[in-house]
């Protein structure tokens, strides 16, 4: 009778198998839906009560199928989107780390501070400890892999697909490793440095509203440069300011900051804006234009002038001021 009585006992392991089996395979009813955020440092009970609840039979064949399967060092943490999942499914998608994404669109020319909102906005990130990682000049520095004031100008502006959990720091890694990828081989000049391109391609892409003008507007900005005038730039001096305005007062124009053009000469210390592509391409390759001076027209085009006296009369017919 020994061989029928292990016959029974195998008999029963493989029900017992095949029950487990079936158990972590089908989708899960008591199974949250919808969003679910596992945190660093939780344990194997922490995570199954965070995906089960008080559901002590789903908890407990949670924990058994991640120890059994070796997975118990590898679940990661981040946020997770449940779908009629299983138990097998859940623990491959725990240890495989498909955590949820956040798709965040930069536009080209915003400011540092604009991207710190729209990141904090998404639940992303510290918006405060975010901008002050940006203006150290040390963490600059090492990320830009060149002596920099800040990282304004180096988060490229594109589309990103971010994470909950990252820290502020893997955020900006992110930024400069796509500005390292798509801009910098761009920025290359045998008279300036990659710092100072990258500062006139921000003013570049400020004041350009229309492709065809980039080039043109970089052109009068190296033509006012060679000449030793002073740069006159409006973006710079809303840079300094710190807040974007429609029209500047003479009391604006008047501001005490490296970054205002009306004051100071040459370039400001770093860029006023994160720029894109097109606005780098113009700066490095300007058109050759005898114009010094431009004025907006007020349909985002510009008059272009060569002489203080045709920019006077351009200014009145666009009834503005510079």
């Amino acid at each position: 009778m020994r061989w029928l009585r292990s016959v029974i006992l195998l008999a029963c392991v493989a029900l017992l198998g095949w029950s487990f089996h079936f158990a972590v395979s089908r989708p899960l009813p008591e199974l949250r839906e919808g969003v679910v955020e596992i945190r660093r440092g939780w344990g194997l009970s922490e995570i199954g009560r965070a995906f089960f609840g008080s559901n002590r039979w789903s908890v407990g064949s949670f924990k058994a199928y991640v120890i059994l399967t070796g997975r118990s060092r590898r679940l990661k943490a981040g946020e997770y989107e449940l779908d009629r999942d299983s138990i097998r499914s859940l623990t491959r998608k725990l240890a495989a780390g498909r955590v949820l994404q956040y798709r965040v669109t930069v536009a080209e020319g915003v400011w540092a501070s604009d991207i710190a909102v729209l990141l904090e906005g998404a639940g992303l990130c510290d918006r405060e400890r975010l901008l002050s990682l940006i203006r150290d000049p040390a963490f600059a520095t090492d990320m830009a892999g060149a002596r920099v004031p800040s990282l304004e100008g180096y988060l490229f502006p594109e589309t990103y697909f971010f994470t909950k959990g990252m820290s502020e720091e893997d955020i900006l890694k992110t930024f400069v490793a796509r500005f390292n990828e798509k801009a910098r081989p761009l920025l290359r000049s045998d008279t300036h440095s990659a710092h100072d391109l990258l500062t006139l391609a921000s003013m570049v892409e400020r004041e350009a509203a229309r492709d065809e003008e980039r080039p043109v507007i970089a052109g009068v900005f190296w033509n006012r440069l060679r000449r030793r005038m002073p740069l006159e730039s409006c973006v710079t001096v809303e840079y300094a300011l710190g807040r974007k305005k429609k029209k500047l007062t003479d009391e604006d124009l008047r501001a005490d900051s490296p970054y205002n053009t009306y004051r100071r000469a040459g370039l400001p210390p770093g860029p006023v804006g994160n720029p894109g592509l097109r606005a780098i391409a113009a700066t490095v390759m300007p058109a050759a234009t005898g114009y010094l001076f431009f004025v907006a027209a007020g349909d985002g085009s510009h008059h272009f002038s060569a002489t203080w006296a045709e920019h006077l009369r351009a200014k009145r017919r666009a009834g503005r001021g510079r």
